[in-house]
């Protein structure tokens, strides 16, 4: 009989588990543990190959870290399955990413979902991925030939013309921004859309906040923790952002990003009312994506 194998919700809890106890760290022991994690994860790589029989890339653990999913079971298996999530949410609009001839990936990093759209879009569609970390998207390039690679800056605008893309998706960029940056990015997104174009945007919505204001859920930074766990309702707020805490400890899990980046939390009026005024917005499902972040389904309006 072969070994026994954890099962993978229950492996991903191990793996939350681990999480936690590191972000719990003071930040030299926090910086120092993952330093170390980093130099022996080409063992934790050859361990999840022999274990799975995963044939695929695997970028470096310090790019998969910026990415959210240091791990390699969660990076490889949750790319494939954030895909998945996010087919489901355009098949809310009667879509699929066969539909589209020019995807963009915003917020790519090394390229955790789009090798898995790759398989899901048609031959002939034109793929983007477009990131801040300039060192993710080098790795993308020379690996990943089967998409294009861009960088771009913190701020707008994205390195593409107007009306590039028919679908543009971006996991895990607007549940960081400010309120300020975060319009000026939603409009570029439109920007680079084509007319019924769509986007799928993720947020943090209510029962996120939750978890985060009562510690379920703990935050890169302590002080950004703390500052969150005051805060009431969000929605009676609607929209809470509070910045990361950057210093020497923790500049290389924010590449790129400049010091207002952060943790945002939007409610699903706050979505309706605000974001509505640059894309239809057509659904909103709550945590939809690794049962943590709401996906928002839009659509840019035709002329007229």
């Amino acid at each position: 009989m072969g070994r026994s194998r954890a099962r993978p919700d229950v492996r991903f809890r191990r793996v939350k588990r681990r999480e936690r106890a590191i972000r719990l760290l003071p930040p030299p022991a926090k910086r120092l543990a993952k330093d170390l994690r980093h130099t022996i994860d080409p063992l934790y790589v050859a361990l999840y190959r022999r274990r799975s029989a995963y044939e695929g890339l695997i970028p470096p653990g310090h790019l998969r870290a910026r990415t959210g999913w240091p791990n390699v079971g969660s990076f490889v298996e949750g790319g494939r399955e954030t895909t998945e999530e996010l087919e489901a949410g355009l098949s809310r609009v009667g879509r699929s990413f066969h539909d589209f001839d020019a995807i963009l990936d915003f917020g790519a990093g090394c390229g955790r979902m789009l090798p898995h759209v790759v398989q899901r879009g048609r031959e002939s569609a034109e793929l983007h991925g477009s990131d801040v970390d300039e060192e993710a998207i080098r790795w993308a390039g020379k690996h990943l030939p089967q998409a294009s690679w861009s960088v771009n800056g913190p701020e707008p605008p994205l390195p593409f013309d107007d009306e590039k893309f028919d679908l543009v998706y971006s996991v895990s960029i607007f549940t960081h921004l400010d309120e300020a940056l975060q319009l000026r990015w939603l409009a570029d997104v439109e920007r680079v859309l084509r007319p019924d174009g769509i986007a799928l945007l993720t947020t943090h919505g209510e029962e996120e906040f939750e978890a985060y204001r009562t510690g379920r859920v703990v935050s890169n930074t302590p002080s950004c923790a703390r500052r969150v766990a005051v805060h009431g309702s969000l929605s009676d707020e609607r929209f809470i952002h509070e910045p990361y805490v950057q210093s020497r400890w923790t500049s290389k899990d924010f590449p790129g990003a400049d010091s207002t980046f952060g943790l945002a939390f939007h409610s699903e009026d706050y979505v309706r009312d605000v974001w509505d005024a640059r894309l239809e917005i057509l659904d909103i499902l709550p945590r939809a994506v690794a049962s943590r972040q709401d996906v928002v389904v839009a659509r840019k309006r035709g002329p007229g």
